[in-house]
């Protein structure tokens, strides 16, 4: 987890100033939300919307940053998760932008704070899901990966938006051997548009004929788990593609196989 204090020098990080700083300011007019969001989430979640729900966590001097939970520059500059203060009341923000700098995902959500100790983390997960596996790891600067705690590791679980980790595989793959490339841009079009994202403001919702780089649609597809994303990078590097990379990568390799 990357942490820090100020928000990154950069378009995310911009629109997460503006937004903590605006919301001394509502109700924000449609111009202005214009201005900072983008088409195809102010199609999901419209002006009057945004007034209203944001008006439930009243920020009257504006809101604060506390910390920056997560953003990598290098992988994923478009996107960020932050810990900010609406008065009294912690709120987790997630933000992402498009390659225009507008703001496409917006999530405030009650701030949890992570358990101090392995052993709270457990109950917590067992509260939540106990019949669930859980794993650890620290990754080194050489890419070693090396498990820290371990909850039925072991144990095959349902994989669900996990996949996506083999779609990002498989298209690093070919990143790498030269037949794709992350600035390649890509049509979003209504055969590839799958319902399911985790949020207003993926590529479901763009209009048929929208291009979308590479690294965009993957970042999109990790970041909040946007299924179309995921349809079109699949449909780029090719379903064995994706295939060889379970096989790589999965101990379970037969129970990824489609009955």
């Amino acid at each position: 987890m990357f942490i820090s204090t100020a928000a990154p020098d950069g378009p995310v990080g911009r629109q997460l100033t503006w937004f903590l700083r605006a919301v001394a300011d509502l109700p924000w007019s449609q111009q202005l939300i214009q201005a900072h969001f983008d088409s195809g989430f102010l199609a999901q979640i419209g002006p009057a919307e945004i007034n209203a729900v944001l008006a439930q966590a009243p920020a009257p001097a504006g809101a604060s940053l506390i910390r920056l939970l997560w953003q990598d520059q290098a992988r994923d500059p478009v996107s960020l998760q932050a810990v900010a203060a609406f008065g009294s009341v912690m709120v987790t923000v997630n933000v992402t932008v498009n390659g225009a700098g507008l703001i496409s995902y917006l999530l405030l959500t009650p701030y949890q704070p992570p358990p101090a100790t392995w052993a709270q983390a457990d109950r917590d997960l067992a509260g939540l899901a106990p019949h669930a596996s859980l794993l650890a790891a620290r990754v080194s600067p050489d890419g070693v990966c090396t498990p820290v705690h371990q909850v039925a590791a072991s144990t095959a679980r349902p994989l669900g938006s996990m996949f996506k980790l083999f779609v990002l595989g498989g298209l690093a793959g070919q990143v790498a051997a030269g037949r794709v490339s992350w600035d390649q841009e890509l049509t979003v079009s209504d055969m590839l548009r799958s319902a399911g994202n985790s949020g207003a403001g993926g590529l479901q919702d763009v209009p048929a004929g929208t291009r979308v780089s590479v690294e965009q649609t993957a970042a999109q597809m990790i970041s909040m788990s946007d299924n179309t994303a995921a349809d079109l990078l699949i449909h780029l590097v090719g379903r064995p593609a994706v295939q060889a990379q379970d096989r790589q990568w999965s101990d379970h390799v037969a129970l990824n196989v489609p009955s």
